[in-house]
């Protein structure tokens, strides 16, 4: 029995070391190095719900050719996002109306106008970044430089120079940062910026200055309005009025400072990108596919295959352009329901139709899903022949998502005409139906049921006055 034993616990020791030899061996310093087109592959993987987007805080894609919301995501919307670069289209908005405020010439002449650059300038720029352990990016303007107000804007918003954000400020509110950053400040409240507050010019980290993705793309919709900002934002290089080139950082529509892959994209018509305390950020204007597209990307990773929030706004763009459609929500010439009609000569219904088509940029799938739905609102739940073309009788509402976007008046779609002889039928029984033929009934036959009464009781009467006489 003993050997028996022993030999069953040596078959299954045997078993098990053979199960073990057919699993892989692998080890921590011989794990393969994931390449960039891996890495590629499991962002798109992600991107077929960008709901879940792992690489980023905050997102916000919008549709200015629709002017649709196409989505709106954040990781943590208890806490808002640090600023970082996208905080100098905010300095550039503002620069911009103070130096239009210059004189009354018109704003190319004012551009012209120029500011001395001070050793203090150049020292706020460097001690604002090393605070805040951000990266200091200068175009190394000299003590005793004099440069024009469009070359500071230039190479505030191409090569997103620090020190051409201190110059802004100091040369346009008195030498004082606190000043320029409450016109900042009154600047976003005055577009629409809810969730944000700024305290310089440069987006240097500071834990009272922070924004959201939305309010970001408020203020890179009125970014884009101007023409001149954004001649700069969307130039590979431009040369300045000193007579130097300067180029862009933005690696989307520049590859001059950018050794590794080359990110450029035709699609891509300006805006900034930087880096800040909690990770990348990126506000990418794009013509894509006949529309055009604003996203706003804050609190990115990078590694070392790529800068994530380069490669999510676009795959953002893409989804929206594939996802994306005009949505035929209501035509006028196709019935919502119909409701009864009474006395109809032939059809007891007649169909109701909304006054107008209704075509929305929505999600293509967006009926099919659930997230599309109306709900027609009737005035009356029936009608009585003849009945007009074009009566109102009620709305439609439509709603996506669960919120209301839109609602149509309804109509009926024919007319419809009244059956006569129903009609001479119901006329009659109308009139011998109603309260005051009821009456006359009533009279009528009280007064017969009285003579009846009385005429019998003459005739009893007069049978007893014979019976007697007899």
């Amino acid at each position: 029995m003993q050997i028996k034993k022993a030999a069953r616990i040596f078959a299954v020791t045997l078993m098990i070391f053979a199960i073990l030899c057919t699993l892989p061996v692998s080890g921590a310093g011989e794990e393969g190095e994931i390449t960039y087109s891996d890495a590629l592959q499991a962002l798109k993987d992600d991107m077929a719900d960008p709901f879940t987007l792992n690489t980023v805080r905050e997102a916000y894609l919008y549709c200015l050719s629709t002017d649709t919301e196409l989505l709106s995501f954040d990781s943590s919307p208890e806490t808002f996002e640090p600023p970082a670069d996208t905080a100098k289209l905010l300095t550039a908005l503002t620069a911009y109306d103070l130096i239009d405020e210059l004189s009354p010439s018109d704003i190319e002449t004012d551009l012209s106008q120029t500011v001395k650059i001070t050793q203090a300038m150049i020292d706020e720029s460097i001690n604002r970044k090393m605070a805040s352990g951000s990266n200091n990016v200068r175009f190394d303007y000299r003590n005793g430089n004099t440069v024009t107000y469009r070359d500071l804007l230039c190479t505030l918003l191409m090569h997103s120079a620090n020190d051409s954000a201190v110059a802004l400020a100091y040369g346009l509110c008195e030498k004082n940062m606190s000043a320029f950053a409450d016109k900042m400040n009154e600047k976003a409240k005055e577009l629409g910026m809810t969730d944000s507050h700024f305290t310089n010019s440069l987006g240097a980290h500071d834990e009272n200055m922070y924004t959201s993705a939305k309010d970001v793309f408020i203020l890179a919709n009125a970014f884009y309005e101007n023409e001149i900002l954004m001649s700069f934002v969307g130039s590979d290089h431009i040369r300045l009025d000193s007579g130097k080139l300067a180029y862009s950082r933005n690696f989307l529509v520049s590859k001059y400072y950018n050794s590794g892959k080359d990110y450029r994209d035709s699609s891509v018509n300006g805006m900034i990108v930087g880096k800040g305390e909690q990770g990348d950020v990126i506000v990418r204007s794009a013509r894509y596919n006949g529309f055009e597209y604003i996203c706003v990307i804050l609190s990115a990773q990078r590694d070392s295959h790529f800068t994530y929030s380069y490669t999510v706004s676009g795959e953002l763009i893409k989804w929206a352009s594939k996802n994306y459609s005009f949505v035929k929500i209501l035509d006028k010439n196709r019935p919502v329901s119909s409701i009864p009609v009474k006395n109809a000569r032939e059809n007891d219904s007649v169909p109701i139709v909304p006054t107008d088509d209704l075509s929305k940029y929505i999600l293509s799938d967006a009926a099919k899903t659930g997230k599309l739905t109306t709900s027609v609102i009737l005035s009356e739940t029936s009608l009585k022949a003849p009945v007009a073309k074009g009566k109102a009788v009620g709305t439609v509402e439509v709603y996506y998502n669960g919120e209301k976007i839109s609602e149509c008046p309804l109509v009926t779609a024919c007319e419809i005409s009244e059956n006569t002889t129903s009609s001479m039928i119901q006329t009659v029984w109308g009139a011998i139906s109603s309260r005051d033929a009821l009456t006359v009934y009533a009279v009528v036959f009280s007064a017969v049921a009285v003579y009846v009464l009385i005429n019998s009781i003459v005739r009893q009467r007069r049978k007893t006055k014979t019976q007697k006489d007899a």
